[in-house]
């Protein structure tokens, strides 16, 4: 009789769980404004995943099994290959977004809305705004 096969181990993810769970995806092609946000945020104990491009965003966190679970998106409007807008059209509507752009036009703040995005921040923003915008949404 053939031995039963090995369990996985305790601490193996199931099959259909995501590669990686964070709270914040921050969807940001500008170096220097990413790097600031993932500090700022890493600080203040939140778990980062910086995107920088519009593409790699989607790549991650649309579909359905997303390569990525994130609580709350971060979302620039200007992103190089795939707008902000687009990249919000493409993710699942349960999904928390924040749009972080310096489209503060009541008629670009009210589209993303329309689209499903909870809030927004301005740009120039600053780093208690951002973190403000965040905890607002996690609740934390």
């Amino acid at each position: 009789v053939p031995a039963p096969p090995a369990a996985p181990p305790a601490d193996a993810a199931p099959p259909d769980a995501p590669a990686d769970a964070v709270d914040v995806a921050l969807v940001e092609d500008d170096e220097l404004l990413g790097e600031l946000a993932q500090t700022a945020l890493t600080a203040r104990g939140y778990s980062v995943r910086w995107i920088a491009d519009g593409d790699e965003a989607v790549r991650l966190l649309a579909g359905e099994r997303p390569a990525l679970r994130a609580a709350l998106v971060l979302l620039d409007w200007e992103l190089p290959s795939r707008s902000g807008i687009e990249v919000l059209r493409a993710l699942p509507d349960d999904l928390r977004v924040v749009m972080v752009t310096g489209h503060g036009e009541a008629e670009a703040v009210a589209q993303a809305r329309e689209l499903g995005a909870r809030a927004h921040v301005a740009k120039p923003w600053t780093v208690s705004g951002l973190a403000a915008a965040v905890r607002e949404q996690l609740g934390r």
